[in-house]
């Protein structure tokens, strides 16, 4: 049976359309998953560098001001491990220190905010 030549030509552009959707979301997800993988490690790095610094806070050889500072919490992927870091390291000696920290950073505040769902110009008048 023949088809009419119009219908071959829809078909072609049919699976033409396909094939660059297909491929448009490959793109998407390997791209997804490079920056997935660059955030996590990023994050691993932050991690094992916060650590030292926390030791450090811990053992009181940093003060509260210098901890602060030598934190540099710069992207999202840095606070993820910093929270990570200090949570992990809470017991019953360093549950005042930590929480100071915690407080100082500013982490408290936004959890706070998180949790309530305040705006930032409520959570001010509180």
């Amino acid at each position: 049976m023949l088809h009419p030549p119009g219908l071959i030509i829809i078909v072609r552009w049919l699976a033409l359309v396909v094939l660059f959707l297909d491929g448009t979301l490959v793109a998407f997800i390997l791209c997804r998953r490079a920056a997935r993988n660059r955030f996590y490690r990023l994050q691993d790095a932050a991690q094992v560098r916060f650590s030292k610094v926390a030791a450090k806070y811990l053992t009181g050889t940093l003060p509260l001001r210098d901890t602060i500072t030598s934190l540099h919490l710069d992207g999202r992927a840095d606070q993820e491990a910093a929270e990570k870091v200090l949570l992990a390291a809470i017991d019953t000696k360093t549950r005042d220190a930590i929480t100071q920290l915690l407080f100082a950073i500013g982490f408290v505040k936004q959890w706070s905010q998180t949790a309530f769902a305040l705006s930032k110009e409520s959570f001010s008048l509180i």
